[in-house]
């Protein structure tokens, strides 16, 4: 249990630095009604998850995060990101067999964090390549590939906190990281 405590303060802590980095970087909302229909997009999407394993559980919450990445940036992203965690079916019932306030500042954390990491790995893309559709497509792969690593990274990090098995869960979640860019990325970029 003190592993896990460690581990929340401890992503809770990394993900005030990002938003202070962010604030100081000089990124801001630019668009707050869109970026709120967009949370509100990937709070829906969290509510209707599927559960791969015990341990194990995806949405396509994802999606409107990566779509503000690439069209907005990181400041954006990084709160539907977080936003999409208000979805999360566990927060509200009392059923659950973990503490869904630790799982929720866990894992609101971690999605802020990458959600700014895809952002700014989506706006650099962007900035790259001279062609705008182009840049899109890339930009769009990219901030995928970034954050299914990440959610990835983090959903094994969390497990090891909390002494579940890491190998079964990390053999089980690899291999999205080969079929979900390409799923997401062109709907991302028809989109955008």
């Amino acid at each position: 249990q003190r592993n896990t405590y460690a581990y929340v303060f401890a992503v809770v802590v990394a993900a005030a630095l990002t938003a202070l980095a962010l604030y100081t970087a000089g990124y801001g909302v630019e668009a707050p009604l869109v970026v709120l229909a967009l949370a509100g997009v990937a709070a829906v999407a969290e509510r209707s998850s599927v559960r791969l394993t015990r341990y194990t559980e995806l949405s396509i919450s994802p999606l409107p995060t990566l779509f503000a990445a690439v069209m907005f940036g990181p400041a954006e992203a990084a709160l539907v990101g977080a936003a999409s965690m208000l979805g999360d079916p566990e927060l509200v019932s009392g059923s659950s067999h973990r503490a869904p306030r630790l799982k929720w500042a866990a894992y609101t954390s971690t999605r802020f964090i990458t959600g700014a990491l895809t952002g700014l790995a989506a706006q650099a893309v962007i900035l790259l390549v001279p062609s705008e559709f182009g840049g899109l497509i890339l930009a769009t792969l990219v901030g995928a590939i970034i954050s299914e690593t990440l959610e990835i990274v983090f959903a094994v990090i969390a497990l090891a906190a909390r002494g579940g098995p890491v190998r079964d869960v990390a053999q089980t979640m690899v291999p999205l990281l080969v079929l979900a860019p390409p799923i997401y990325a062109p709907i991302v970029a028809l989109l955008a």
